[in-house]
C-alpha cells in the first residue's frame, strides 16, 4: 500500500509540472491586469486582480490526476493488486502482447511428487534421496518436493546449479545430474519419453546414464483459461515462455489454447524474446521465480504472483496478492477507465480556465462569483474522479 500511494503515474507528474507553470503564468497576468486597470480605472484594479487570482486558482488542475489515481489505487488494493512503480496506469491500456511463464503462473506452483520410474539397478528410496541431497538448500519449487527424502549418509559434493538447466554434483566420483532430459543426457536416445505427457518430469542421471524420472504434479490455475480467452477477445496476443522442456508444456498450451509456445528457455533467451517483441509490441510479462527477475525488469509491464519469490516481486510493476490471474484483466479495465477520467478532468480544468480568465481580466467576474466558480470546478473534478469507485468488475 505504501508503494501504491507514493507512486504517481507519468500523466500525474506532467499535470503537476503544468500546474507550476500555470501558477507562474497567472501571477504574471494578474500583475499586468493590476497595472493596466490602474491606468483605466484605479478604483477597480484591486477587485479585478483579486477575481483573476481567485477564479484561475489551479486547484482543479492540481486535483485532476491525484484524485483519479487515488480512486484507482483504492480499487487495485481492494482487488489485491499492488502497484510498485510509476507509469502503470498509462502502460496497461497500451499492452497488446502478454507473455506467461508456466510454473507458478499458469499453474498453481504447488508441486507434488507423482510416479517414479527407474531405469537402472537402484531402489526408489535411494533415487529420491539422491535428488533430495542434490537439491539441498535450493529454494526452487522442485527442490521443495524432495526435501522429505534427504539422507545425510549419501555424500554429494561440488554441487552446482545451472540456471534454466538443472543441478549437478559429484557422487562416488561420478557426475550426477538432475534436470531436463536434454540436460541429463548428451544423446537424444530417450527424448520421446515424455513427449506427450500431461505432467512435468525431471530426470536423474549418473555418468550420462539415465537413472530415474520423477513425475511432478501441478494444478492449472482455475482462472487461467478464462484469462487467456479474455485477452484474446481484446486482441491481445498471448505467448508462453518457460524453462520447462517437457511434454507438459505442450499439454498445457493445448489445454489453454496458447499457440505461441517457447519451451526450454534460459533467462537470457526469455529476455531476448521479450526484447524482440518490444520492437513492435507493448509487452506484459508474468513470472514468479528467481530466474524470472531479469525478464520482468525488461518488459514494458511486469506482473509477479503474490506467492512468487521476493526477487521476482521486487522486479515487478504489479503484484497480484491473491494469485488470481483474472485480476490482470480487471487491472487493464481500471487503467483504461482511469485514463479516461484523467483526460476528462484535465479537459475541464483547462477549459474552465480558458473561459474564466478573459472574463475575469476584463472585469466581468466579481470576486464572490470567482470564488464560487473556482470551488465548483474543483468539486466537479473530484466528483468525476469518484465515479471510478462505482466501476463494476
Amino acid at each position: 500500500q505504501e508503494f501504491a500511494s507514493n507512486n504517481k503515474p507519468n500523466i500525474a507528474l506532467l499535470a503537476d509540472r503544468l500546474a507550476r507553470y500555470f501558477s507562474a503564468t497567472i501571477l504574471t497576468i494578474a500583475t499586468l491586469t493590476y497595472v493596466i486597470w490602474l491606468q483605466i480605472s484605479p478604483e477597480d484594479a484591486f477587485w479585478i486582480t483579486l477575481s483573476v487570482l481567485v477564479a484561475t486558482c489551479p486547484c482543479a488542475l492540481a486535483l485532476a490526476t491525484p484524485t483519479a489515481v487515488t480512486c484507482a489505487t483504492a480499487i487495485f488494493t481492494k482487488l489485491g493488486i499492488i502497484t510498485r512503480k510509476s507509469g502503470v496506469f498509462e502502460k496497461l491500456p497500451q499492452i497488446n502482447h502478454v507473455v506467461f511463464d508456466k510454473t507458478g503462473t499458469l499453474t498453481c506452483g504447488q508441486l507434488s511428487l507423482g510416479s517414479v520410474q527407474l531405469f537402472a539397478d537402484i531402489d526408489q528410496d535411494t533415487a529420491l534421496s539422491l535428488v533430495a541431497n542434490l537439491e539441498q538448500g535450493s529454494l526452487h519449487p522442485i527442490a521443495q518436493v524432495f526435501t522429505p527424502f534427504c539422507n545425510n549418509n549419501l555424500l554429494i559434493t561440488d554441487i552446482n546449479h545451472l540456471v534454466g538447466k538443472g543441478v549437478e554434483g559429484i557422487y562416488q566420483q561420478q557426475v550426477i545430474k538432475l534436470g531436463s532430459l536434454a540436460y541429463c543426457l548428451p544423446s537424444t536416445e530417450h527424448l520421446h519419453i515424455d513427449a506427450h505427457s500431461q505432467h512435468q518430469h525431471v530426470y536423474l542421471s549418473i555418468a550420462d546414464k539415465l537413472i530415474a524420472s520423477f513425475e511432478l504434479n501441478d494444478l492449472i490455475r482455475p482462472d487461467s483459461e478464462d484469462v487467456i480467452k479474455t485477452l484474446n477477445a481484446q486482441s491481445i496476443a498471448v505467448s508462453m515462455a518457460t524453462g520447462d522442456s517437457s511434454g507438459h508444456v505442450k499439454f498445457l498450451a493445448d489445454r489453454l489454447n496458447i499457440t505461441d509456445v517457447h519451451s526450454g528457455m534460459s533467462p537470457e533467451s526469455k529476455l531476448d524474446f521479450i526484447n524482440q517483441l518490444q520492437q513492435t509490441k507493448q509487452v506484459a510479462m508474468f513470472g514468479d521465480g528467481i530466474n524470472d527477475a531479469p525478464v520482468l525488469a525488461g518488459a514494458n509491464i511486469s506482473i509477479a504472483m503474490g506467492s512468487g519469490s521476493a526477487i521476482a516481486k521486487n522486479s515487478a510493476d504489479l503484484i497480484l496478492l491473491g494469485d488470481h490471474l483474472s485480476r490482470f484483466n480487471d487491472a487493464i479495465t481500471v487503467a483504461k477507465y482511469t485514463n479516461k477520467i484523467i483526460k476528462q478532468n484535465l479537459a475541464w480544468a483547462f477549459g474552465y480556465n480558458v473561459i474564466i480568465l478573459p472574463l475575469a481580466v476584463t472585469g466581468h467576474v466579481v470576486p464572490y462569483i470567482a470564488a464560487i466558480g473556482m470551488s465548483l470546478s474543483s468539486i466537479i473534478v473530484v466528483s468525476n474522479s469518484l465515479r471510478l469507485l462505482r466501476l463494476k468488475l
